[in-house]
């Protein structure tokens, strides 16, 4: 797994790309995206209303991400920050309440 953070004009992100394992017919990477919360240090999983968590598929790891931040820039706004890597692996992260979105 390796993480990307985004700043855009509404929303500070994380997106955490996972490959999964090669199954004909599934996409092989696939992007989840959180809200970094800066005051209490908490991610926040995007969620949809039956709480299935917001996923983005892709061929590549690129492809995933890609996915993500289109979707993440017309949710948040434009881009406000140039984005990086994560410091902190997502796995030792808090994770706190799940923002709800609609379905996409």
């Amino acid at each position: 797994m390796h993480s990307q953070e985004a700043f855009f004009a509404r929303a500070h992100c994380r997106i955490d790309i996972d490959a999964k394992p090669d199954v004909v017919g599934e996409p092989r990477y696939v992007a989840t995206v959180s809200i970094v919360d800066d005051a209490s240090h908490q991610l926040r999983p995007l969620i949809f209303r039956g709480g299935r968590r917001l996923t983005f598929p892709g061929s590549t790891d690129s492809g995933a991400l890609t996915s993500a931040l289109t979707y993440l820039e017309r949710r948040f706004g434009s881009f406000s920050e140039i984005m990086h890597g994560c410091v902190e692996p997502a796995r030792s992260a808090i994770v706190g309440e799940p923002v709800v979105v609609e379905e996409v």
